[in-house]
Formats: C-alpha cells, sequence, structure tokens
C-alpha cells in the first residue's frame, strides 16, 4: 500500500486510541476511509499542521511527534477528548468560516468529513476560502468525504459532491489534486434495514449508522486492504467508491 505500517496495526492502535478515551466517536466501519487518512496525515504532511473539525483529534493525533498542530471543532466535549490525545496542541471551539488564525500558518490542512452533504455550496467555499487564507504557498490540503455517486452512500443526497465535482471546486480554489484513492464500494449494513429502524438506531448512538459487520472480517483478510487500496486509484472504481481520500496541493495564484 506504499506505507510501512501494515493495516491491521494501523486498524489496532487507531481503534485502541477509540476505546480507550473517544468511544462516543467511533466510525464504526472497519474499512472506513480515515485510517487510511490517517496514515497520510503521519506521511504526507511535514511543517505546522491544522485539522478543521478535529472531533476528539484521533486523526490529529497521528501527526508525526514534534510537528506543530492544532485542532479547532464546534463540539467542545469532543476537544476535550482531543486535548488528551494531543498535548500541548492549539485546540479550540471555532467557526470553520472564521479560523482564529494568521495567513500562511500551515504546510498542511485536514478536511475530514467537512466539505459534506450537509453543508450548502456557499459554506464549502467559506471553507475553502479560509483554508487557503491559512496554508502556506505550496501546503498540502488532505480531505476524506463521501461520494456523491456511491450507490448507498450518497446518490439521494445532492449536497454531497462526486469526484469531479471535488476537483472543481477545489480547483477554484487554486487547490490541485495530486492523488486520490476512492475507497470502499460496500456500504454500510445499517443501510440495508427498514428506514423507521435506521431512525432508532442513529438517535441511540450514531456510530452504528456506518456499522458493517462483514468489514471486520474483510479487514483482516491479508492484503485486501492494499486490494482496496489499488482499485481505488483507477478512474472507474474511484468514480464509484464510497469515499475519497485526496491529497492536494495548494498553489497561490
Amino acid at each position: 500500500m506504499e506505507q510501512e505500517e501494515a493495516w491491521p496495526e494501523t486498524l489496532k492502535r487507531i481503534r485502541s486510541k477509540f476505546s480507550n478515551g473517544a468511544g462516543k466517536w467511533w466510525w464504526g466501519d472497519y474499512l472506513d476511509g480515515r485510517f487510511l487518512l490517517a496514515r497520510w496525515v503521519r506521511e504526507n504532511i511535514r511543517g505546522p499542521v491544522l485539522d478543521i473539525g478535529c472531533g476528539p483529534g484521533v486523526i490529529l493525533s497521528e501527526v508525526n511527534r514534534g510537528t506543530p498542530k492544532a485542532g479547532i471543532d464546534i463540539d467542545r466535549e469532543a476537544l476535550k477528548a482531543a486535548s488528551s490525545f494531543n498535548p500541548g496542541a492549539f485546540l479550540a471551539a471555532a467557526d470553520w468560516k472564521r479560523l482564529p488564525f494568521k495567513d500562511k500558518s500551515f504546510s498542511g490542512v485536514v478536511l475530514s468529513g467537512v466539505l459534506c452533504g450537509s453543508l450548502p455550496r456557499e459554506v464549502k467555499e467559506s471553507v475553502l476560502a479560509e483554508t487557503v487564507r491559512v496554508l502556506k504557498p505550496g501546503g498540502r490540503v488532505l480531505i476524506f468525504d463521501i461520494n456523491r455517486e456511491h450507490w448507498a452512500a450518497g446518490r439521494f443526497n445532492q449536497l454531497l459532491l462526486d469526484y469531479g465535482g471535488l476537483g472543481t471546486l477545489l480547483g477554484d480554489h487554486g487547490i490541485a489534486i495530486r492523488n486520490t484513492v476512492g475507497w470502499n464500494p460496500l456500504p454500510s449494513f445499517v443501510w440495508f434495514l427498514p428506514r423507521s429502524l435506521k431512525a432508532r438506531i442513529a438517535a441511540k448512538n450514531h456510530r452504528y449508522k456506518y456499522f458493517f459487520i462483514p468489514s471486520i472480517i474483510l479487514s483482516s483478510l491479508p492484503g485486501l486492504p492494499y486490494l482496496l487500496y489499488r482499485l481505488g486509484r483507477t478512474p472507474l472504481f474511484r468514480s464509484k467508491a464510497k469515499s475519497f481520500i485526496v491529497s492536494a496541493d495548494y498553489m497561490e495564484n
């Protein structure tokens, strides 16, 4: 998979963080694309990094030791968990559209689920405008988001982006995609349940919305994550996968 650490080790280590201090925010899917995003954060950002919408700070905690880092979120409870995973980091409750940082403060920005289907286009534009304001020229942007073209996860939500739409949106802000993996074509287990039952599950605990029993087994199969990674770099698979993991660079105009 072009990374040094094997998938089972990544899975075990990150799952341990959730179970020890952020169980409420566990992603639920053992093949979730954010595991790959966490690896990219560790391997692709050199210099001060900002996680916009950092949640409990698990992905931010994957940044290389000694690298200055900051995270913002509107969930103060999540930020409290993030502080335990990221001692010394700057963490604050702040508006994504008005970041409390000076221009050109960061070498990297992480957007995990930020450019999502719950945000109108104009809000996505505002978030990216702030992203490039705080990025240094040549800075790296790492993105995880749901694909509108996925047959189960996204096609009924027109606020989501497909790959072409994501590229256009980023390009309008001077951000050029360098590497993309379309991750995992499988829907969550809960997607197949009756709507009334899905609503009850979601109300009880949000993480079950993403729970997919076979992924627990599939994630442990030797070579499967590598296969998904290789397939996810092909245009056809990338266009129909459940989510995108994107590495892009900001080229100042």
